[in-house]
Order: structure tokens, then C-alpha cells, then sequence
């Protein structure tokens, strides 16, 4: 997660205008996102049978369709962030950051106008 929270930092430094221009490409990535998630949870057999297919996976239909339970939509959804602090520490702590982010930077990289409508 470190990494992430470093490039999305440097996302937001070297593209922030670019990221700007592009906000209505990300809050369709996760319109998008959601929708698929909306999806996989309504139609569970279905979801687990491509991932069978797709991934190529050895475990039995049952062991699969229990995975869904360990991931509730709440502890998947990407907007709004949560662990932030976190994260953010971490990174100081592991060096993907020299220093603190301001409150400013942190909005920047967590802008709401990226949230999906």
C-alpha cells in the first residue's frame, strides 16, 4: 500500500493539472468499479464460475462462492479511502515519502471530485 500512496503522491505532484482534466476519466473508472462489484455480489455463481475459468483455479465452486463472505462491499469500496493515516505513515516510515504531506497535499491526492456519482 505504500507504493500506492507514494505514486499517487507523484501523481499529484507531476500531473495534478493532467489529473484534473482527466477527473471525469477516473470518476468513470469507478463508477465502473462499483458496477462490477454490484455485479459479482448479485450473481455470485456466475462471478465465481469466471473466476474459476479465468484464473485457472483448483479449488471446488464452494470454496470460492465463501470468499464473497470475507469481503464485504464495505471493506472493498475504494471511495471513500479509508487507513489513510496509515498508509500515510507507513510511507514516511519506509521511505516511500521524505516527509509529512501536507493537508493540502493529501486532499489533493483524495480529491472528492474523483468520487464516482
Amino acid at each position: 500500500m505504500c507504493a500506492i500512496v507514494a505514486r499517487a503522491i507523484s501523481l499529484s505532484r507531476d500531473q495534478n493539472r493532467q489529473g484534473q482534466e482527466r477527473s471525469g476519466d477516473v470518476r468513470k473508472l469507478l463508477r465502473i468499479r462499483k458496477e462490477a462489484l454490484d455485479w459479482i455480489l448479485a450473481h455470485r455463481e456466475a462471478a465465481a464460475e469466471i473466476w474459476i475459468k479465468r484464473a485457472n483455479l483448483k479449488e471446488p465452486k464452494a470454496v470460492i462462492l465463501r470468499t464473497w463472505d470475507f469481503y464485504p462491499r464495505e471493506t472493498v469500496a475504494m471511495f471513500p479511502p479509508k487507513g489513510v493515516e496509515q498508509n500515510l505513515a507507513d510511507a514516511l516510515k519506509f521511505k516511500f515519502i521524505k516527509e509529512p504531506l501536507t493537508p493540502e497535499q493529501v486532499r489533493q491526492m483524495i480529491a472528492s471530485e474523483f468520487a464516482p456519482e
